[in-house]
């Protein structure tokens, strides 16, 4: 038998093969942080659309009131506002 000969290359459990593995759990733990990162940036910009589409909805409103009546505020707060 050669001396240079490593069995551990071909036997499971080994260094080498814990070095791949953990190699491995590298690139998928990087995928799934990627999946769970696009998932939240998802949330956040629905979020932030839906509050972008209220925000245009109150102030169309807030404006045909104003061109309708001449008030800017609903109903009778205007009175309560001194």
């Amino acid at each position: 038998m050669h001396p240079n000969y490593n069995i551990s290359r071909s036997v499971p459990g080994t260094k080498d093969a814990r070095g791949r593995q953990r190699g491995s759990e590298t690139i998928e733990g990087a995928l799934v942080t990627l999946i769970m990162f696009g998932l939240i940036f998802l949330v956040f910009d629905m979020a932030f659309s839906l509050y972008i589409k209220s925000t245009l909805q109150e102030d169309a409103r807030d404006g045909v009131r104003f061109a309708i009546t001449g008030q800017t505020l609903a109903g009778d707060a205007y009175l309560n506002d001194s």
